[in-house]
């Protein structure tokens, strides 16, 4: 693997109303609003999810004079390859990850907290996979947690848990390496 790219750029219903003055909560550093814990998020968690923490991370955001980031590309290092997350709540953007490789990629088309379609592409040729199957975003994953409750499987629950603070605490360290404050968080 060489590079990793994930893009979720979705207009934002209240960034009219963000532009026209107003403070919508997802706009608003006091709700810990912005690009990056709204949207960049879901690519982070993803990226975390197949390979882990990265070594080294920084977010470089586009930001409001309110200090609340707009949109912005997080860049993680990982021992064998460089990662960027493109997240934004001011633009349109297509979105989907591209993992890249030597022999091949791996496509998802869509957003990565869907993930709806993938398609693998070697040097042989290209295969599509629809991972939702026609059913719903969101039925895969709580099938998987119906699953993993009805067998007792705690353990399993508090990795993803670990997991979930672990996101978090990468969260935290991009939004400050940008310089964005949250007066309610940021002040304790």
């Amino acid at each position: 693997m060489r590079q990793v790219s994930c893009t979720y750029c979705q207009y934002s219903s209240k960034y009219d109303a963000f532009c026209a003055g107003e403070t919508p909560n997802v706009f608003n550093p006091a709700f810990a609003g912005g690009a990056l814990m709204d949207i960049n998020l879901y690519n982070l968690y993803f990226v975390y999810g197949l390979f882990g923490s990265p070594q080294k991370l920084a977010y470089h955001a586009h930001r409001h004079p309110n200090g609340i980031d707009t949109s912005g590309v997080l860049v993680m290092e990982y021992p064998d390859f460089v990662c960027q997350c493109t997240g934004a709540k001011d633009c349109q953007g297509e979105n989907g990850a591209a993992i890249l490789g030597e022999k091949g990629r791996i496509l998802l088309h869509g957003s990565a907290n869907m993930c709806p379609r993938v398609t693998v592409v070697t040097q042989d040729g290209g295969q599509a996979f629809d991972l939702q199957n026609g059913e719903t975003a969101w039925y895969h994953e709580m099938q998987g947690i119906a699953k993993l409750v009805a067998a007792g499987d705690y353990r399993a629950c508090w990795k993803r848990l670990e997991d979930t603070v672990a996101v978090v605490g990468l969260l935290e360290q991009a939004r400050r390496s940008a310089g964005i404050v949250f007066p309610g968080i940021d002040a304790v």
